[in-house]
């Protein structure tokens, strides 16, 4: 639902018309009383908490109040067919309220700010509000991206229409020339590091099935089937880790499997196509291959460095999967100059500090 507040003009004094997005609070609410100025933090999906929640930590340790929220849920049944649908519904179990309050219209009067995790889509009438009434926005690289849509079939131009971006490495900072941008790295990211695997771990291939938001979807059925027929060739166990917004009925006979982070505890190799997941398992030093036999154009995983073997039939990954994988701390190392050219990793400030700096200098309370 939107409202509408029209252009109207009392005593001289313009007010300007302006839609108000629909979104609800996450977490704790407090009294409306206890709410000032503030910083809105819009998150879509669980894996922005990873970052949002610690800019929240570093904006109230500088004094500065802000409230997470996140798009309504929409009530008409085809809408929740979407795959950020999905999405949402995962966020909602992240946190243990039973009903969830929507963000009052009266509350947007006191908004210096608003922090989108992507900048098309359904934050996209945040911003736009936020636009309309000169509040500044900022829009935090979520993960992997398409930044010139090569293969998503749609015009998004991703991370074009917030005010500010922060970045998350070099690779997507330089894909953002001509933006105000500024490298911040991922909280999220930075945490995950590389462990030797237990030596009692049962292995198992572990696959990312994620043809979601009709990208490549075509591509689908041909994919998995040749990933299941490969890896069955080389004698090992197969695991398919489906994204939590894969349409379950495209492939029936592909189950919902435990958490990714999980899996790879136990992944022999991770073979995936385009995904943030590339960034995850070699930052864990899991053995990954990535698999395009679909001929996937966008350019951020087309340059391995030497990290990962890239394969563009079934016959090559079933070759990439019959050698004997090199140990974890040793496919961490051998990732370092792919890594460090997408993400920025090592820095004394942290990821939530260098944005709320920035924050900080583009917002008034």
């Amino acid at each position: 639902m939107v409202v509408l507040l029209r252009n109207c003009q009392l005593n001289n004094q313009v007010e300007s018309y302006m839609d108000i997005p629909k979104l609800e609070i996450l977490g704790s609410n407090p009294p409306e009383a206890e709410i000032g100025n503030h910083i809105l933090l819009v998150a879509q999906a669980s894996y922005h908490l990873g970052e949002l929640i610690p800019l929240q930590e570093e904006l109230q340790r500088r004094g500065l109040q802000s409230m997470l929220v996140a798009p309504s849920i929409p009530k008409k049944i085809l809408q929740r067919l979407r795959p950020s649908f999905a999405r949402r519904e995962e966020l909602r179990r992240k946190f243990s309220v039973k009903e969830y309050s929507l963000y009052k219209e009266s509350l947007f009067k006191t908004v210096k700010g608003v922090v989108v995790m992507n900048d098309w889509g359904t934050t996209r009438s945040t911003i736009d509000w936020a636009d309309s009434n000169g509040i500044p926005t900022f829009g935090w690289v979520e993960g992997a991206q398409d930044f010139f849509d090569a293969d998503t079939g749609r015009i998004r131009s991703p991370y074009r229409k917030a005010e500010h971006i922060f970045c998350i490495g070099p690779y997507d900072f330089n894909a953002l020339k001509g933006c105000n941008r500024t490298l911040v790295g991922s909280t999220r990211l930075r945490n995950i590091s590389a462990t030797r695997l237990p030596s009692d771990a049962e292995l198992k291939v572990i696959v990312n099935l994620n043809f979601t938001y009709g990208v490549n979807s075509n591509a689908r059925q041909s994919w998995i089937k040749g990933v299941n027929k490969a890896v069955k060739q080389s004698g090992q166990d197969l695991t398919i880790s489906r994204h939590v917004a894969e349409p379950s009925l495209r492939l029936p006979w592909v189950k919902q499997s435990d958490p990714i982070e999980s899996l790879f505890s136990q992944a022999s190799y991770f073979v995936t196509r385009f995904s943030t997941l590339c960034y995850e398992a070699l930052l864990r030093g899991v053995p990954m291959i990535y698999h395009n036999p679909h001929n996937e154009r966008a350019k951020n995983f087309l340059n391995p460095m030497g990290a990962y073997p890239i394969t563009t039939n079934d016959y090559e990954l079933y070759e990439a999967l019959k050698e004997r994988p090199l140990e974890r701390l040793t496919i961490r190392k051998q990732a370092d100059e792919f890594l460090n050219n997408h993400l920025h990793l090592i820095s004394e400030t942290s990821p939530a500090e260098l944005a709320a700096d920035v924050i900080c200098s583009k917002t008034s309370f």
